[in-house]
């Protein structure tokens, strides 16, 4: 926030939650709320929220009238799920192509029920994990950022 303050007015604030009463995200959205305020700023005309219709959310972005609200539906699972408004808004408001991240995503999952063994990526993965830890969970999967910018998916990852 201190590397943004001067462009706060500028700024579009995201806020993700399933219920709205998760501490993590409500806490951040808190302090985010409270540097806006402390520069005079209103906080609803910057902020929009990705939850559930009826959440804790849901209800005090209604109540101070945020500038929009993206549905997240009961099914998906939460603030991690990347191909839903969770991941997708922000991508697109990135320039990322969103339908050809969601035409791979179908790609994969088609590819992932295929009974076959071999051609079935994920289940080629966990079974070369299986082989390589000996049945046991003796080996670990290390992924490692090539580059300074990948370092937060690293730390997501984990």
């Amino acid at each position: 926030m201190h590397r943004i303050k001067d462009r706060l007015n500028s700024t579009l604030v995201l806020d993700t939650s399933k219920s709205g009463g998760t501490p993590e995200p409500r806490n951040g959205m808190l302090e985010v709320k409270h540097v806006y305020q402390r520069q005079g700023l209103n906080f609803a005309r910057h902020a929009v929220a990705i939850t559930v219709e009826g959440s804790k959310m849901d209800e005090l972005a209604k109540a101070e009238g945020w500038i929009a609200e993206f549905p997240m539906y009961d099914w998906v699972g939460g603030r991690t799920s990347e191909m839903s408004a969770v991941g997708l808004l922000p991508g697109a408001l990135q320039g990322i192509d969103i339908w050809m991240m969601l035409d791979g995503a179908k790609a994969m999952d088609a590819a992932t029920r295929l009974p076959q063994i071999k051609g079935n990526p994920a289940a080629l993965l966990a079974l070369s994990w299986y082989a390589a830890g000996e049945g046991k969970g003796k080996k670990d999967m290390v992924v490692l950022p090539y580059k300074d910018s990948l370092l937060l998916f690293s730390r997501y990852l984990q």
